[in-house]
């Protein structure tokens, strides 16, 4: 793709970034039959294709109608990123959209309640017991209206329909620092588990059950209450500066990253954001280096359980059991 900058635009570091990727695209329109918005819409504007020339537009000529029409088209992005799994060009997608979303907000300011809706739900939801509260409330709501969910408006049913029938307890593991011994002294390895916000109040299980495998493989996990939330909830909103301090929060929480095996995330969201931290810092140098350590160590806990021998596991408790694996999109592609 042909891009106009002049030297001007090209000293912004955003802008200088987009350039090189945006000169990548060859509109080749791959990405298309892989984009579920383009799916559902069928507006070029909802493709990968689409969004690369309205930031490419808007970077170039930054008007008050174009960023309008491309934050539009922006924030109906899912930003699953199977367009990069699907480019055979390499564009790197993801961190042109977050430019693409710098740069429209920029321009173009949301209406004060979407700016305070935003605001609010990234507030409740990056710290697990905010979250906990408003699962509670929605399903105490659910569980007296739940006779008459298809009479509620569509966007209301749509939200209380998936939160479980019963309330699940709060997760307090990630609350406080803890350090969870292995089975067999001593520890063969020694890794962090990130603690996570939202999955916390509405899987509570998750964080125990992963303790649980990894000290039966005799690896000592350790836990920091400064590891609350990775910052991916407020940078998918496209609010780089709330997502700012919980990503540091999450990189101080581990001073001592060097001498771990491993950062484990068992929240593939979570984990596709902690590896990308060192893009984030890069020209912090207060922060690059601690970023980019952070983001190195940091593994799924599906790509971590991959390095051992599980066969030796009693097949006598699975025989006859069936399961079913679906891979977060965040995973396959981030």
């Amino acid at each position: 793709m042909q891009t106009q900058f002049t030297q001007e635009q090209l000293a912004d570091k955003d802008i200088k970034r987009a350039d090189d990727i945006l000169r990548q695209c060859v509109h080749c329109g791959f990405c298309l039959a892989t984009c579920p918005s383009y799916m559902v819409t069928g507006d070029e504007r909802d493709s990968p294709r689409g969004r690369i020339w309205l930031i490419r537009d808007l970077l170039e000529n930054p008007q008050a109608d174009a960023a309008s029409v491309t934050q539009h088209h922006l924030d109906r992005c899912l930003t699953c990123l199977s367009c990069m799994t699907t480019c055979p060009s390499g564009v790197d997608y993801q961190h042109l959209v977050e430019i693409g979303r710098r740069h429209a907000d920029k321009h173009h300011q949301r209406p004060i309640w979407d700016r305070l809706f935003r605001q609010t739900l990234i507030w409740l939801f990056s710290r697990a017991s905010r979250a906990f509260l408003i699962l509670w409330f929605g399903w105490l709501l659910r569980f007296f209206v739940g006779p008459f969910l298809k009479l509620l408006p569509k966007i209301i049913a749509s939200i209380l329909t998936p939160l479980p029938s019963v309330m699940p307890r709060y997760d307090r593991l990630g609350q406080r620092d803890a350090v969870f011994p292995p089975i067999s002294i001593p520890a063969k390895l020694k890794v962090g588990l990130l603690g996570t916000c939202v999955q916390r109040g509405m899987a509570p299980d998750i964080n125990a059950r992963t303790v649980s495998i990894l000290n039966r493989l005799g690896i000592e996990v350790v836990m920091r209450e400064k590891s609350a939330c990775c910052g991916g909830l407020a940078l998918h909103s496209g609010c780089p500066s709330s997502a700012q301090p919980l990503m540091q929060s999450t990189i101080e929480a581990w001073p001592d990253v060097m001498d771990l095996d491993a950062i484990i995330s068992n929240a593939s969201g979570c984990g596709s954001v902690v590896k990308d931290y060192e893009s984030h810092f890069d020209t912090d140098m207060a922060w690059a280096g601690r970023a980019a350590e952070l983001a190195n160590k940091t593994e799924d806990i599906t790509e971590f359980l991959g390095r051992f021998d599980l066969s030796a596991a009693d097949k006598s408790k699975t025989a006859g059991i069936k399961i079913a694996y679906q891979y977060a999109c965040s995973l396959q592609h981030g």
